[in-house]
């Protein structure tokens, strides 16, 4: 259970409320994909007018430690330093059976031993569309940032990330798709364009909106 906010009664300040959310947040009570109150609830929770409970949650995102873009709400993240840097394997959906499980998590296909031959890492995937699936918090954007930025130091085509929980309606993504320089300089040549697109389940945009 979340612990009370009444130890800070007599601070009634943006820095007072984010400084016992972050404590919150760095102790597990609010865990990692776990839901901030909505601004005005929050409000009537904490005593406070819905201004200052709106700039605590900003403080928290300039951290890190949460992420209040999409319509999903203030979803906890965690901090800047929880950024693990492990090897991420992904299991493909036309796979048979399904992928061996240990505490969430698949073992290590580049180990001596393992039980999960048909998983791959990113780079292993050669299909011209790919969609990662995977709990909040698993790296799915790391894993789409990093393969994004080994494209262009490789230098073999252009590779550009659109943030989607960014984008609220399908005309401003057109609208950033008709304006990008990698994208105006690949439509006018012969190079090959890479389009990863991130934050699908953040932002406001249709699936059938990226299909069209």
């Amino acid at each position: 259970m979340i612990k009370s906010y009444d130890k800070y009664s007599g601070q009634k300040t943006a820095d007072a409320l984010s400084g016992w959310l972050q404590g919150c947040i760095l102790t597990g009570e609010y865990p990692i994909g776990a839901k901030l109150p909505p601004v005005r609830e929050g409000a009537d929770r904490w005593g406070l007018d819905r201004n200052t409970v709106l700039k605590a949650y900003k403080l928290l995102e300039d951290e890190g430690l949460v992420d209040t873009r999409g319509p999903a709400g203030t979803i906890v993240l965690g901090g800047k330093d929880r950024r693990y840097a492990w090897t991420r394997w992904w299991w493909p959906d036309d796979a048979e059976g399904e992928p061996h499980r240990w505490g969430g998590f698949l073992f290590s296909p580049d180990g001596e031993t393992h039980l999960n031959a048909d998983a791959r890492s990113l780079e292993q995937f050669d299909e011209p569309a790919l969609i990662l699936l995977g709990e909040a918090g698993m790296g799915k954007s790391d894993a789409v940032g990093a393969a994004c930025a080994i494209l262009n130091e490789e230098r073999s085509g252009s590779a550009v990330l659109i943030d989607l929980a960014r984008i609220d309606s399908s005309q401003a993504l057109k609208h950033q798709l008709d304006n990008h320089p990698e994208i105006s300089a690949w439509c006018s040549g012969s190079s090959i364009l890479t389009l990863f697109f991130d934050g699908l389940d953040e932002g406001w945009l249709r699936v059938g909106t990226l299909a069209c």
